[in-house]
């Protein structure tokens, strides 16, 4: 399981790359097991993501992951 927390500037980022996140999550959806925005307890604002990705390790993990334009972005602190 990957906690990806926002960057206080994200929010341009996140709706600029949205589609290409989506279709990246598409095109690997045997590996995403779940994946999804995380918001304060309460709260309506996005604050980050959470992916929990089927691999052997981590590395195999964090390769997926680079796939994702929400990580290539920088939107992730």
């Amino acid at each position: 399981m990957l906690r990806c927390w926002d960057r206080a500037d994200t929010g341009p980022l996140r709706e600029r790359d949205l589609d290409g996140h989506l279709a990246h999550v598409e095109q690997n959806w045997r590996r995403y097991v779940v994946a999804g925005p995380l918001r304060e307890p309460g709260g309506t604002a996005l604050i980050g993501s959470m992916f929990l990705v089927l691999a052997d390790t981590i590395e195999d993990a964090w390769t997926v992951m680079r796939g994702d334009p929400y990580i290539t972005n920088g939107q992730y602190a």
